[in-house]
């Protein structure tokens, strides 16, 4: 039989407490690459806790790849945590299910963080069928390797509101 979520989730944390390397990736868009890192639940924050680049200086930190392999870092001591940041900017699912083998698996991760909506809600040049099945794709390829996978759904305001998501 087949792990289940929890049971793939457990197998990282269990992997990371006995001080073996766990590696995390994420795949997605701008929001994963680290797109308006300064600015979260709609508060700014200063530029130095986040890691964003001013005046060429760059924070560390500002990415949510970031804050989730420095959260295992804190929890995990003996452990070393690998990043892999696949985001790019702009790609919607059915981009990412030609970049994941080479960006991510390739890598092999023990927890795959997986982050499309806001682009694949905003590509009306493609059929809505066509993202959904780009998306299921990416999901289980990504299962298929043995990964923990976690599902980020983001909403971008300026595109949606609760009255036209699914219209």
């Amino acid at each position: 039989t087949s792990a289940t979520a929890t049971d793939r989730l457990n197998m990282v944390f269990e992997k990371a407490k006995s001080g073996q390397p766990i590696t995390i990736a994420a795949i997605g868009g701008s929001i994963t690459e680290g797109a308006g890192g300064n600015v979260m639940s709609g508060v700014s924050v200063s530029a130095e806790s986040l890691g964003v680049t001013v005046n060429g200086t760059t924070y560390e930190n500002s990415k949510y790849v970031d804050r989730v392999a420095n959260w295992f870092a804190s929890k995990f001591e003996n452990t070393t945590v690998n990043k892999v940041n696949a985001g790019f900017s702009g790609t919607p699912s059915f981009l990412g299910t030609f970049r994941l083998e080479h960006d991510v698996l390739s890598h092999n991760p023990d927890l795959i963080i997986v982050e499309f909506s806001v682009n694949d809600l905003g590509n009306y040049q493609l059929d809505q069928g066509y993202m959904l099945d780009a998306y299921e794709s990416v999901i289980r390829k990504s299962l298929e390797s043995g990964a923990a996978v976690v599902a980020v759904f983001t909403v971008n305001n300026l595109y949606y509101t609760s009255t036209n998501i699914g219209n």
